[in-house]
């Protein structure tokens, strides 16, 4: 029930009241001075009265259902672990399965981050949730979900990540050696940094981006094999920039790096140095977008 219903209703009964006394006191003039009448207007409220009757009787019917569907509700949340509540003017929002996923739609300063997002975020750290926030505003729900933590104490270790200002985050290190435990994963990598360099590639891969690819894999795999401690992005980034001939005598070293780049290397050996220069130009070309103080 919200705020100041009670009264109403309570306004409501008093003005019903008064007008059923009015209504009455009419009845008996009309009796004694027009008995016709009377029975005609009996018949009139009778009906009236049959009427609001089974309107109220509808409306406790609905009332008791809510307050059914309410308590079971109640019951549920109680036993459902992942539950989570919203606290209204007309009672709790339970949501009993938040992973089915929660749709909110607002327009800009309507109040969707203070009504929906912070008690949910709220709940979250009540529960032990783990999970990614994009704050749009960092470091608005950044610093929300940092006190939400505090007072629960919650053990949950939280990082954040801003793109804007790389230096100030937490940073991880995705070429490790330990996330590389075969070439088809340092493949894997230098396949997704190629093809989010060169968007072209995807739909039209052609001899100089598969090219690029392998040479990027070799890189990447030679740190992983002969310098693990330098294997991380800022190092395979210098290694690619390093002059032609000098970078590909590098991977030669390694036996399975000169695999991946055979057919560089015979080109070389041909003194074909425009395909050389294509290919490793092709890659240089890709990795200075990133090759940059800010990112590495």
């Amino acid at each position: 029930m919200r705020r100041g219903q009670l009264k109403d209703y309570s306004g409501c009964g008093c003005l019903a009241l008064l007008l059923l006394f009015l209504s009455f006191g009419l009845l008996t003039v009309l009796v004694h001075q027009a008995p016709a009448v009377a029975g005609g207007i009996v018949l009139v409220m009778g009906t009236s009265l049959a009427g609001i009757g089974l309107y109220w009787l509808y409306k406790l019917f609905q009332y008791l259902l809510g307050r059914v569907s309410w308590i079971g509700q109640g019951l549920r949340a109680g036993k459902h672990p992942y539950s989570l509540e919203l606290s209204t003017t007309r009672g709790p929002i339970r949501l009993f399965n938040p992973f089915r996923g929660i749709f909110v739609v607002g327009a800009a300063g309507s109040g969707k981050s203070e009504s929906i997002a912070l008690p949910l975020m709220a709940g979250f750290a009540r529960k032990g949730y783990s999970g990614v926030i994009y704050d749009f505003k960092f470091p608005g729900l950044a610093m929300d979900m940092h006190s939400f933590l505090a007072a629960q104490e919650n053990p949950l270790p939280h990082y954040f990540l801003n793109f804007h200002d790389p230096l100030g985050s937490y940073r991880v290190n995705p070429l490790h050696p330990r996330y590389l435990p075969n070439v088809s994963y340092a493949r894997e990598y230098a396949a997704a940094i190629v093809s989010n360099l060169m968007r072209e590639s995807i739909r039209r891969p052609d001899f100089w981006t598969r090219s690029a690819t392998d040479l990027l894999t070799a890189c990447i795999w030679y740190l992983r094999s002969e310098h693990p401690e330098m294997c991380d992005l800022p190092h395979v980034l210098a290694l690619v920039t390093s002059p032609d001939e000098r970078l590909l005598k590098t991977l030669s070293q390694n036996e399975q790096c000169r695999q991946m780049t055979v057919s560089i290397l015979s080109a070389m050996e041909r003194g074909a140095d425009s395909q050389v220069s294509g290919v490793v130009g092709t890659l240089q070309g890709a990795v200075a977008q990133i090759n940059t103080p800010e990112i590495c």
